[in-house]
């Protein structure tokens, strides 16, 4: 059972860098949607910033927890004994390449908010 956990969590914070470079991922545009000209890039730019504060905590939070983990070597023993610095590996190193995504939408000339419908059709 832990080991799907683990498949479940993995590719999960894998994945989600990917999907968010892509633009692959479910968001509500009922605000940016209405607005247009400066409003919108405000409102836009705001949303990336959050998202980097967000994404740049989690990184910091999770990879504290990961090496205490690791320190104190806390071992998962549910149905076989896994380090669990291994299991909290990729929460650290996924919220980072997040934080990177949005700083690439902020800097950049793309919008998170504007998708290409052929480029993501099919996910």
């Amino acid at each position: 059972m832990a080991l799907a956990e683990y498949g479940l969590l993995y590719a999960t914070l894998l994945g989600s860098p990917w999907v968010l470079r892509r633009k692959s991922h479910v968001f509500i545009t009922i605000i940016t949607g209405r607005l247009s000209g400066k409003p919108k890039i405000i409102v836009e730019n705001g949303g990336y910033i959050a998202g980097v504060i967000v994404c740049i905590i989690l990184a910091y939070v999770s990879l504290t927890v990961a090496i205490n983990e690791f320190e104190r070597g806390i071992v998962d023993i549910r149905s076989f004994r896994t380090p669990f610095w291994i299991v909290t590996a990729p929460v650290p190193f996924s919220f980072t390449l997040l934080a990177i995504q949005f700083l690439r939408f902020l800097f950049g000339t793309d919008s998170m908010f504007e998708s290409d419908r052929q480029e993501t059709e099919g996910l």
